[in-house]
């Protein structure tokens, strides 16, 4: 999928410290289902990805968020 309808400026900013550590620590892994979930849930669409991964842009948004996770 070359875009995703779901951005990222979206559903980042809401996602839990879990689902965020758990990006963090590996930005080309697949997302949990249980982030998968999450990101359904705050941007109130139904994902039909098997297997998120990020792309190129996600990820570069991802690493210009300055704020801390705790």
């Amino acid at each position: 999928m070359n875009e995703r309808i779901v951005v990222i400026e979206r559903w980042w900013p809401q996602l839990s410290a879990e689902g965020k550590h758990e990006i963090q620590a590996d930005l080309d892994a697949v997302l949990s289902a249980e982030t998968v979930a999450q990101i359904a849930e705050i941007t109130g669409l139904e994902i039909v990805e098997a297997e998120w991964v990020l792309t190129a842009a996600e990820k570069d948004f991802i690493r210009t968020q300055g704020e801390p996770v705790d």
